[in-house]
């Protein structure tokens, strides 16, 4: 299981900061989804809110997403 970082909160007490934290990248996946299914927020927020969880080793070969 991924951990959440105790203490992230953003907006509102529903909002969870997932972070791969060294983990195998399809646990982070499916934590991220698992958790993350009803999001309050849009698409692009969510898309950045996954990338910035992964790993750097991970995020930084990651394209950027399309605002389009």
């Amino acid at each position: 299981m991924v951990p959440t970082r105790k203490g992230r909160t953003l907006l509102d007490e529903r909002t969870v900061f997932i972070f791969q934290d060294g983990h195998n990248l399809e646990d982070y996946v499916k934590e991220f989804l698992s958790t993350c299914h009803w999001p309050s927020c849009d698409d692009i927020c969510l898309m950045e809110g996954f990338r910035c969880g992964l790993d750097d080793k991970i995020r930084f070969v990651l394209p950027m997403g399309d605002k389009d």
